[in-house]
């Protein structure tokens, strides 16, 4: 198509060309006719004319000669020339399409990327956009003031919404000198003139009653001159109020508190500590006393053991020492200890508490001394065949040395027959002696062949368990419960046998007391509150295997029991507190995992009350306002010991907020509603509901339904209306069934 109309234009443009050539000569004719009329004085300015005429028709000449050899050659070869000419336009053609395809993809695909790119730079400019909001929302919310300054102290920049607090609005300083508007306020003006020396600086300043976190960095041009500076200071009054409340705390708490260098020298104590040791101050402790080992350990070896202790365990607990006073009186103390380090683990310095145990050790050593007066006596008791108190003592000893020295756990186990007394009184006390028999033969078989077995004195049994767990005691109650429930007396003339039980009380030495005298001892106390306390909710055995897998706990729970030796109430509380904690996490379908945080944590809730004196916690009256301020630090307080120990920081929240309201009216942190975290909602109505109900030794409690009936009417005021709800279905089932049978 596109050959054929070439072919047929071909003669046109030869035409053409011959019309040209023709026209030229003729405007060559004509130009040199009219030099010739207009004279010599006109050929000087056609002169450039002239030549190009003539360029013109040598060139048509010429080119008339070439074109008829031309014309001559084309006409042999067009033929030949038109079919490759055909192909090659064809080619060209395809070619052509190719190029213009490709070229229009490339050009869509610029045009697709240019787009993106105008989408991510519109998104890019979006977010710059939302990032500058966020950053001024910052600035103009959060408790801290920003301000920039010039080399000359002239404010350029104020901003942040703690401004308010120094009465001042944003920006309302900017062009004044901080020289003067500080000109009163000598730290201000020293921190002020080096950061502009080119030193930054971070330090506590204040301005008046409100305290400030402040960090000043200087600004520095491309010469590194100080040309200002940029001073961040967030507002900490509520934490220094509340340093110098829990300063009070310490202050007046009971038992000593102290910090030492690794040397032996005293860095603070509180008044009790000095109390303890006869001085009249802490200054005069401090200033009296040295090196710790030398001047107040009797026996210096002492100091060394503690050292080797807390160095290899970074803590001790209930490290018994006979010391001096400031008069040489020998007295003796407890001591729990850590060490404190930075944050490369280097030790910084020792910290912890003393607690008088004079009169105690007293009691120890005299019942050591009616131990040993009891030595003739024989090992085994005549009924039984166990061993008896004097040799059980005995083996006591030695196998608490070996636990010692082998480093193991010794679990102390003391059962008593439940309602032993009825029997005696009623069948008689060969009946008694009987069922004593049985209770022995039970025993061996339920203990493992290298446990230690005694009667302890009536129908009180011990058991030695060397190297037991939480586990193994469990497992001996297990199969001690089976042997007795095969066990029963039957009455004569009776159709009915009387069933048999006994109540055990467990303590593991050393982990929960540092001496056998204390073990046994808190064995024998949880004997009796099984007893009188009437319910198994297994705390001692959760307890216990706290103390043997989170590391730390054992000193925790040194602390857990001074508050308890405090105020008895707190002992049951918590424990109530548990169990009404796990039902209602039961009927919100709460996991295992948080079933079993939530049981530590009710134990622990009230750990804080170490901090509150003795004359708060058991007064019977009403509470002055400065008492209500000190006994709402206990959660803060209490947030802070459990806080030590990183296994038990699950359970933070529920110590840290338990006492919060729904509405926000509660304390320490004025959180509302879904703010609360879940397991201080629930505690919360479980801590309520045990304070309501629970006698204390200066009131009765409420009567139960009471107490239902003021959670219900505080259901979305006070406690959260989805626990308080759980709840009430537990327990007004519990009322039912009650009534029912």
């Amino acid at each position: 198509m596109i050959h054929s109309q070439q072919k047929t234009a071909s003669p046109r443009s030869r035409a053409l060309k011959i019309g040209l050539i023709a026209a030229a000569c003729a405007a060559t004719y004509e130009t040199v006719e009219n030099l010739l009329l207009l004279g010599p004085s006109h050929w000087r300015t056609d002169v450039i004319s002239i030549v190009l005429v003539g360029a013109i028709a040598g060139g048509v000449a010429s080119y008339l000669s070439a074109f008829s050899e031309r014309m001559r050659r084309r006409m042999q070869q067009e033929e030949e020339a038109r079919k490759w000419a055909e192909e090659a336009l064809r080619r060209s053609c395809e070619c052509l399409e190719g190029i213009v395809e490709e070229r229009t993809q490339d050009l869509a695909a610029a045009t697709e990327a240019m787009r993106r790119e105008v989408e991510e730079r519109r998104e890019s400019e979006n977010h710059l956009q939302e990032s500058q909001r966020r950053m001024h929302a910052i600035l103009t919310s959060a408790p801290l003031v920003l301000f920039a300054v010039d080399a000359k102290g002239v404010i350029t920049l104020s901003e942040g919404q703690a401004l308010n607090s120094l009465g001042l609005t944003p920006g309302e300083v900017v062009g004044r000198s901080v020289f003067e508007l500080y000109r009163d306020d000598p730290q201000i003006i020293d921190v002020m003139h080096r950061a502009l020396s080119g030193k930054r600086i971070r330090e506590t300043t204040h301005v008046g009653d409100i305290y400030f976190d402040s960090q000043f960095s200087p600004e520095f041009d491309e010469e590194g001159r100080v040309i200002g500076a940029i001073c961040v200071c967030t507002d900490i009054t509520e934490s220094v109020k509340v340093e110098v409340r829990y300063r009070s705390i310490i202050e007046n708490a009971v038992e000593g508190i102290y910090q030492t260098t690794m040397g032996g020298r005293i860095l603070s104590a509180n008044p009790s500590m000095a109390a303890i040791l006869g001085y009249d101050s802490p200054d005069e402790l401090m200033e009296s006393v040295d090196h710790v080992g030398r001047d107040i350990y009797h026996n210096p070896t002492r100091r060394g053991e503690f050292l080797a202790l807390i160095e290899s365990w970074g803590s001790v607990s209930q490290f018994d020492s006979q010391v001096r006073r400031k008069d040489g009186e020998p007295l003796w103390i407890s001591e729990n200890a850590r060490c404190v380090r930075d944050s490369e683990g280097r030790v910084l310095f020792y910290e912890g508490t003393i607690q008088d145990i004079t009169e105690r050790r007293a009691v120890e050593v005299e019942r050591e001394r009616m131990l040993a007066e009891a030595l003739a006596k024989q090992d085994l008791d005549p009924l039984t065949g166990l061993l008896n108190h004097r040799a059980f003592q005995k083996r006591f000893d030695d196998e608490a040395t070996r636990a010692l020295e082998d480093n193991y756990s010794l679990a102390v186990v003391v059962i008593d027959l439940d309602n032993f007394r009825f029997f005696n009184e009623v069948y008689g006390y060969q009946v008694g002696d009987e069922l004593l028999l049985r209770v022995a033969d039970a025993l061996r078989a339920a203990t493992r062949y290298y446990d230690c077995m005694a009667r302890f004195g009536g129908d009180e049994f011990v058991v030695l368990m060397p190297g037991a767990c939480a586990e193994d005691v469990a497992s001996l109650r297990a199969r001690l419960t089976q042997r007795l429930e095969e066990i029963s007396y039957e009455p004569p003339g009776s159709e009915s046998a009387v069933p048999l039980s006994v109540s055990a009380g467990v303590a593991l030495f050393p982990d929960e007391a540092a001496t056998r005298v204390l073990t046994l001892e808190m064995a024998t106390e949880r004997l009796h509150r099984a007893k009188t306390g009437g319910r198994d909710n297994g705390v001692d055995l959760l307890r216990a295997s706290l103390a043997e897998s989170v590391s730390g706990f054992s000193m925790l729970y040194g602390l857990v029991s001074a508050v308890d030796n405090k105020d008895r109430y707190t002992r049951h509380h918590s424990e109530d507190v548990m169990l009404y904690c796990l039902e209602i996490a039961e009927q919100l379908g709460w996991s295992s995992e948080e079933k079993h945080v939530l049981r530590v944590a009710a134990l622990l809730h009230d750990v804080g009350k170490i901090g509150v004196p003795d004359s708060i916690l058991r007064k019977p009256g009403k509470l002055t306002e400065e008492e209500i301020t000190i006994i709402q630090e206990h959660p803060t307080l209490g947030a802070i010991i459990v806080g030590a120990i990183p296994a038990l920081h699950p359970t933070l929240d529920a110590v840290r907020h338990h006492h919060e309201c729904w509405n926000g009216s509660g304390y320490p942190a004025a959180l509302a509603g879904l703010n609360i975290p879940p397991m201080a909602r629930v505690m919360a109505v479980a801590d309520a509901y045990s304070a309501m109900t629970t006698d204390r030794p200066y009131r009765k409690g409420m009567d139960p339904m009471h107490a239902l009936e003021i959670l219900r009417s505080g259901a979305g005021e006070q406690w959260d209306p989805e626990c308080v709800a759980a709840f009430l279905s537990v327990r007004l089932a519990g009322e039912d069934l009650a009534q029912a049978a």
